[in-house]
């Protein structure tokens, strides 16, 4: 696993127990996952953590982080 992929996964690792430390469920909150400024590796390394939602600015960004991630 890439340095990008460890690091996203410990970031969300630390947003649920987050969300549990406040009170809810991590398993009912959905995390959306901003991808401006991101390279097209992060966001991989957010889809194989099974991050689904990604929020992006920029269509052309979009287009470019998703043919790269497939």
């Amino acid at each position: 696993m890439s340095a990008a992929a460890e690091d996203v996964g410990r970031r969300l690792v630390a947003v649920r127990e987050r969300i549990a430390a406040a009170g809810g469920d991590p398993a009912r909150v959905r995390v959306v996952a901003v991808t401006k400024g991101q390279p097209p590796e992060v966001v991989a390394a957010a889809v194989e953590h099974g991050l689904v939602d990604l929020g992006e600015s920029y269509a052309q960004e979009l287009v470019h982080k998703a043919a790269a991630v497939g």
